[in-house]
């Protein structure tokens, strides 16, 4: 694939759904999916409670805005194609360009579970993260009682590296988190694969 600043990437499309840039017109929409999802949110994404009204989104889209400039995390929003209703977040964040590598996030708002959306938006950020960033390595990690979560990262052919005891604070609570991880040649083993079963385009 030919060179592509990542920061002229406008849409990324794939079957039913396609991923952008968050706009600050974004917020209210991305606060509805929040709202909806709480419960099923709430066990695993420290973000959750930092949620609580449709400003405090409008502030997440804006630090997405900042880091995206800087090329320190690409976060997109995960979009309906015919509707363009916001179905939730896919991103590589805390890049490193000299080490050549990120860490993938996900989430799908729980109206639309069991579609194949998360494998779908992962697929595609894993193609933008190792074909456009030209990244070395993902990384990603899952509670270890999340097994919706360490299910999807097993079929994507990451590799568990570790478990982090007590690695985050969500609502009180530790959890410990399972550490995986892709690298750029195992990234080529799977592409075939991930080219026969999701089918992307680009628009810049």
């Amino acid at each position: 694939m030919k060179n592509i600043d990542p920061k002229n990437i406008t849409r990324i499309e794939s079957g039913p759904i396609y991923l952008r840039p968050l706009l600050l017109s974004d917020a209210e929409g991305i606060f509805d999916a929040i709202d909806i999802s709480r419960n099923e949110l709430r066990p695993w994404m420290f973000w959750e409670p930092d949620t609580k009204v449709a400003e405090d989104t409008l502030a997440y889209v804006r630090r997405t805005q900042m880091l995206r400039r800087k090329e320190l995390s690409h976060d997109f929003g995960i979009f309906d194609i015919l509707t363009h209703a916001y179905l939730g977040g896919v991103g590589v964040g805390g890049v490193s360009n000299i080490h050549r590598f990120g860490e993938m996030g996900y989430w799908v708002r729980s109206d639309r579970h069991r579609e194949g959306i998360a494998f779908t938006t992962s697929v595609m950020m894993l193609h933008f993260a190792f074909e456009i960033l030209k990244l070395h390595k993902v990384k990603a990690r899952a509670n270890v009682a999340n097994g919706p979560s360490l299910s999807l990262l097993r079929k994507l052919g990451f590799t568990q590296e570790g478990i982090s005891r007590d690695d985050l604070l969500v609502n009180g609570k530790w959890g410990d988190h399972a550490y995986f991880g892709m690298l750029e040649t195992e990234y080529a083993k799977h592409k075939k694969r991930f080219d026969r079963e999701i089918k992307w385009k680009i628009h810049c």
